[in-house]
């Protein structure tokens, strides 16, 4: 938290030519823009443009999860599944 408020700060005092090399570090770093770790923090979900683009839910956890069902049958002297 503190390392965002500090690049946060840094952004501001330097305008827009700081914006793109702390934007590129981040997604190097950690998989997410900035814009994402924001949007992460307000909802607290992982959230990732980057799974956007591999078109996957923008949310980790709003991705569905499907349920496999397995069927057991019985045979001569044990249980099959």
């Amino acid at each position: 938290m503190r390392l965002i408020a500090v690049l946060v700060f840094i952004f501001i005092l330097g305008g827009c030519t700081t914006y793109v090399p702390v934007e590129g570090a981040f997604v190097i770093g950690t998989d997410n823009t900035m814009t994402d770790h924001v949007i992460s923090m307000t909802s607290g979900k992982n959230c990732s443009s980057i799974r956007k683009e591999k078109d996957l839910t923008y949310c980790e956890e709003d991705e569905p999860k499907i349920k496999q069902n397995i069927f057991c049958y019985r045979t001569l002297a044990r249980v099959t599944c």
